[in-house]
């Protein structure tokens, strides 16, 4: 086993960051629900934080996303846990289903060898949307009493607009860069010019 899966305890030490608290948090998943059924899952290249999965940003259907070394700068597995989950014991259910990921290997996707891990350290339903069942949720149970709670607030993401609004232009000052999005896309930010990475102009704020 990796060092990161060495029977670890937390007696007086504070976690006050969410990537220290998914990193003792993958451990212990590792030594409770992983290991012990032989599945020898080695975390020291995995690196986690708070983040909007790719494509899901607005929506609440992505919770996780585990990415594949060769798209990182560090050259090492990049696992995200969206910022709209709080709740401690559905955070460790997100965690454990992208630690399938990585332990599975991305190829595999959510295939046969993704649901047989996945259904032996615990996890149930569908591959694509797994939920914790008892056996691991009783492991939850015992490490969030080790860690203590997900040190995070949920991020509500406000929707606006509707499919037929009107799309706002947005245009660099300096070479005229010109962008279309909707009043929704503006209000989670305002528009870089990829030149001169500055603020673009918004033409018309209607309906934002």
């Amino acid at each position: 086993s990796s060092d990161n899966n060495k029977e670890i305890s937390m007696s007086d030490t504070t976690l006050s960051t969410r990537e220290e608290w998914l990193t003792w948090a993958a451990s212990l998943l590792a030594q409770k629900l992983f290991i012990p059924r032989g599945f020898d899952i080695d975390l020291t290249n995995v690196r986690y934080s708070s983040g909007f999965p790719l494509g899901s940003r607005g929506s609440n259907k992505h919770l996780g996303q585990c990415l594949d070394p060769s798209v990182s700068g560090t050259g090492l597995t990049e696992i995200y846990i969206s910022p709209t989950v709080s709740d401690s014991s559905n955070v460790l259910g997100v965690l454990q289903h992208e630690l399938v990921h990585h332990y599975v290997g991305l190829a595999e996707g959510h295939g046969k060898r993704f649901g047989q891990v996945a259904r032996r350290t615990g996890l149930e339903g569908p591959n694509t949307a797994t939920i914790p069942g008892s056996r691991a949720r009783t492991q939850y149970t015992f490490i969030i009493g080790e860690i203590g709670s997900y040190p995070h607030s949920e991020v509500t993401i406000p929707v606006y607009g509707s499919k037929g609004s009107n799309l706002i232009k947005a245009q660099c000052p300096t070479c005229n860069y010109t962008v279309r999005l909707t009043s929704r896309w503006l209000r989670v930010a305002i528009p870089i010019c990829p030149s001169h990475m500055t603020d673009m102009t918004i033409e018309e704020r209607k309906n934002v």
